[in-house]
């Protein structure tokens, strides 16, 4: 890869998820993977749990991006641990995931409550991503990446109200601030095209825009993709060839938008595709599930190493600030001062001056530059024209 952005595709093979191992194989260049674990949990030891979870995925390298779904109330109370002492839960599990770093050079992401937009209001989910922020980073470090995953669905502007979609609990991102958690290391939304939504890219998508632009208001924010599923239909139904090539163009089109100055990948943290049935069994989501598709899953690995080979651009240095000594000032003013005497006695006329004093501008300024000095070069130009017009005077 030619740049850090974190890659992978979340996938089944043969009607089962496949290890990392195998999962490197189809894609190179994969680096991470989500991992979930079920339902809400109560205040308990995590450090087995992540082990079973993750282990694989700690020894071949990859990262895993784990989800899981703890209760405000328990967090808040301390029922999961603080900031000052190492024996509680999450500490624990911090403590964990500091140890798998400094053994195997591979970080763990921590992603609390994917998709809360249909669960929480903005304030709890703010809240419990404080605390887990705050106690994980203080035992686990660097080693740990702290993100979210919103939920798409909930970022569309209804044409019916001109209004996000209200959750049960009366809440929506109409004010999206209500929904920021500071200081995470990405923001990464879950998003699919081709069944409830039309099948297109990123930017094609009703909902996506509004997000990306909300991530990117704030100063320094890395976007990220954390589910990118392409459906080529409704659960029980057969697709097409047609559905299939049109999601094959999809994701062709999509890697051309994400190598574009408009996706701003330096401010990318990274993109996970989806190939799995998922909670739905939807068999239309995965990419080779098909015998009659031969383009998706090509499609996705062709995109996947698009974005590997992204290169982040260059940044402008700026100007040249560094102090130069009155020696290279003063070589600079010679040569300026000798190629533009030169150039003038050799024309030997008026107008021969005047030519000499335009040549030694031209000599004065590249021997200058050669130089690096900007100061040598004005006390070239006018050492010379002093010059100059004195052998005018006195013609």
């Amino acid at each position: 890869m030619t740049n850090n952005l974190f890659l992978g595709v979340h996938e089944d093979y043969a009607g089962r998820p496949i290890s990392p191992t195998q999962a490197k194989q189809r894609y190179p260049e994969l680096n991470a993977e989500r991992v979930f674990t079920a339902g809400a949990l109560s205040p308990q030891d995590l450090t087995a749990k992540w082990e079973n979870y993750c282990r694989e995925y700690w020894d071949a390298g990859t990262t895993p991006i784990t989800s899981w779904k703890p209760v405000k109330a328990d967090l808040t109370s301390g029922l999961w641990g603080n900031t000052t002492s190492s024996t509680g839960y999450l500490p624990k599990l911090g403590l964990k995931i500091k140890e798998v770093y400094e053994t195997t050079g591979v970080k763990t992401g921590v992603i609390s409550h994917h998709e809360p937009e249909d669960q929480l209001t903005g304030p709890d989910f703010v809240a419990i991503n404080n605390v887990v922020r705050d106690i994980l980073r203080k035992w686990a470090g660097d080693a740990v990446i702290l993100g979210t995953a919103y939920n798409s669905n909930f970022w569309n502007i209804l044409s019916s109200t001109g209004k996000p979609k209200v959750n049960s609990l009366g809440d929506s991102t109409l004010d999206p601030s209500r929904w920021w958690v500071a200081d995470l290391d990405f923001y990464g939304i879950d998003i699919y095209s081709g069944n409830t939504y039309p099948q297109g890219t990123l930017p094609e998508h009703p909902s996506f825009n509004r997000w990306f632009e909300w991530v990117l208001s704030h100063a320094g924010a890395k976007w990220a993709v954390i589910e990118r599923g392409f459906i080529t239909g409704a659960k029980g139904t057969t697709p097409t060839t047609t559905l299939f090539n049109n999601r094959k163009s999809a994701i062709d089109r999509e890697a051309t938008w994400l190598v574009s100055e408009e996706a701003q990948l330096s401010r990318c943290w990274g993109y996970l595709g989806w190939s799995t049935p998922g909670a739905e069994d939807n068999k239309n989501i995965q990419l080779d599930y098909w015998s009659g598709d031969t383009v998706s899953l090509p499609a996705m690995k062709s995109l996947i190493n698009k974005v590997s080979l992204w290169t982040p651009p260059t940044p402008d240095p700026g100007p040249d600030t560094t102090p130069y000594s009155q020696a290279d000032l003063d070589a600079a003013r010679a040569a300026g001062y000798a190629e533009g005497f030169t150039a003038g006695k050799a024309e030997g006329t008026t107008e021969g001056y005047a030519s000499g004093f335009a040549a030694g501008r031209t000599e004065g300024f590249t021997a200058g530059l050669t130089e690096g000095v900007t100061t040598g070069k004005r006390g070239a130009y006018q050492d010379i024209a002093n010059y100059t017009q004195n052998r005018l005077n006195n013609l």
